[in-house]
């Protein structure tokens, strides 16, 4: 469920970029195994390396897409409320967000003095905090992904960490981190497709699939579970 309930009403889907996207990439990829499994089409050994290791580039792009507008759509579904109903986490995240605004190494120092202070103002601010990133920045993400990098299972977990939202009971398949280091590979030129898809050939078409349905499957699981923190801040909002 990614719909948050306030008084009995189901609200307008929280999520429902993130849906969207993820349907969209995952009908890309659905579209591109029905072209890679058409046998009647003859192909070389290489040409079929090509095609499979193309499936890394779609595997990616589905990553990275769904859990960017997964914590685009969390931020949105926050809105404005008081700093202290966030939790550790997400105070902690708002504040950092806020003075990387300037950096202090690079900043003069009553400019970072300023800054300080606003953000002070803005915690005891009764009308509440909203985090400073969205989607027209495009380097909003970038700063959430606090120390860069490409998403593989290492970087998905500490981001999902600071945002305080607990990913221990999901089995991430190993398969995330081998996708990510591919695509690097295939984007800086350090490998050719034909050498990425023949490793992939090895898998064979199974191998495939499984990688497909293992990563669909740990997507819905982590939105299921920014779904289900957000029910809970609407649920004390609601006691409150």
């Amino acid at each position: 469920m990614s719909s948050v309930v306030r008084g009995g009403e189901v609200m307008r889907d929280a999520l429902a970029t993130t849906h969207t996207i993820f349907n969209d990439r995952m009908q890309d990829i659905e579209i591109y195994f029905s072209i890679l499994e058409n046998e009647s089409v003859p192909r070389s050994r290489n040409e079929t390396a090509i095609l499979r290791a193309t499936t890394t580039l779609l595997f990616y792009n589905m990553i990275e897409a769904t859990i960017k507008n997964l914590f685009f759509d969390f931020y949105v579904a926050l809105g404005r409320r008081p700093f202290e109903q966030l939790s550790v986490e997400l105070q902690t995240l708002y504040i950092d967000l806020r003075l990387t605004e300037n950096d202090p190494f690079t900043a003069k120092h009553d400019t970072y003095i300023k800054k300080s202070e606003d953000v002070i103002k803005s915690i005891l601010y009764p009308g509440g905090v909203s985090m400073p990133v969205s989607r027209q920045d495009k380097n909003g993400f970038k700063k959430v992904n606090k120390g860069g990098g490409n998403l593989d299972i290492s970087t998905i977990q500490n981001l999902f960490n600071r945002h305080g939202i607990d990913t221990t009971d999901i089995r991430f398949p190993g398969c995330m981190s081998t996708i990510k280091n591919e695509r690097n590979a295939l984007s800086h030129g350090s490998k050719t497709f034909v050498e990425v898809g023949s490793h992939k050939e090895l898998e064979g078409p199974e191998g495939l699939k499984k990688e497909k349905m293992d990563i669909k499957k740990v997507l819905e699981e982590l939105i299921e579970k920014v779904s289900h923190v957000l029910q809970e801040l609407e649920n004390q909002t609601i006691a409150i």
